[in-house]
This record gives structure tokens, sequence and C-alpha cells, in this order.
């Protein structure tokens, strides 16, 4: 032997530091893609599940002759199953629901809002409509009513 150490490759600990940094940056890029298409997914969700409370609810109205005066506590009627179902369904996506009816329970409000507050589905018995929230501008989008509770 003549003492020099022949270096070909590698070391592992480069490999590794080399690995971790592109993971790193693939994360960084990936990521907020990744989180942006889930949150999609999960308001296509709740406009299916809104849509289906709402036409459920056209059934409960039909049936009763008036709007129920609270969806967090209805009976065993094959309406009021479907709506809590639905709505069970909305907030174990982690959204917040609200519901509101006039003092006739001829019309309603199901407002369903991201964790964040920054976007909101608002159902009534018309129409479904997104809301959002400007974030840091301290107050709503005035193109769209916001989603403050």
């Amino acid at each position: 032997m003549n003492g020099k150490i022949n270096k070909k490759g590698f070391t592992i600990a480069e490999m590794v530091t080399t690995v971790a940094i592109i993971g790193t940056v693939a994360g960084a890029v990936a990521l907020p893609g990744f989180l942006r298409m889930r949150l999609q997914v999960n308001m296509e969700l709740l406009k299916h599940n809104l849509r289906v409370i709402g036409q459920t609810m056209n059934d409960y109205l039909i049936r009763n002759q008036k709007f129920p005066d609270d969806i967090a506590n209805l009976g065993t009627s094959s309406e009021e199953i479907t709506i809590t179902a639905n709505l069970s369904s909305i907030q174990q996506k982690g959204f917040t629901t609200t519901y509101h009816t006039d003092a006739t329970r001829s019309t309603y409000t199901i407002r369903a809002c991201t964790p964040d507050n920054s976007a909101c589905l608002v159902k009534d018995p018309g129409q479904l409509t997104l809301e959002t929230h400007t974030p840091g501008g301290g107050g709503s989008n005035p193109d769209t009513g916001g989603c403050n509770l």
C-alpha cells in the first residue's frame, strides 16, 4: 500500500444530504398544490352535500308546510335522516355550519365555512352561493358578501 486513498464515488453522508435537499425542495413545491387540490375536492363535496340538503329541505317543506326550526335535533323521518347525515359529512371535513330560519319557518339559510373562515358556501331555498373572505383585509369581499358569521 502506498498510503493513498482512491476516492471514486460519493460518501453516504453526501448522498443522504443530497436526498434530503431534493426531498425538501420537492415537498415545498408540491405541498401548496396538494393542499389547494384537497380544498377544492372538499368544496365540491360540500356543494354536493348542501344541494342534497336543499332538495331534502324542499321535501320536508312539502310534508310539513314549513322548514324545521332547528336542524341539529331532527327526528327520524327519511328527510330528517338525510339532512342529518349530510350535515354530519360536512362537519367531519372540518367545515363549521350554521342554520337560520325566519319566524314563520318559510325560508332558511345554511352556511358552511372552511376551518380558517376564508370561504363559505351559503345555501338557501333558491341558490347556493360561494362567499370569500379577504385575508388581512379586515373585512369581507364586497362582491360576494363575505363569510363573517
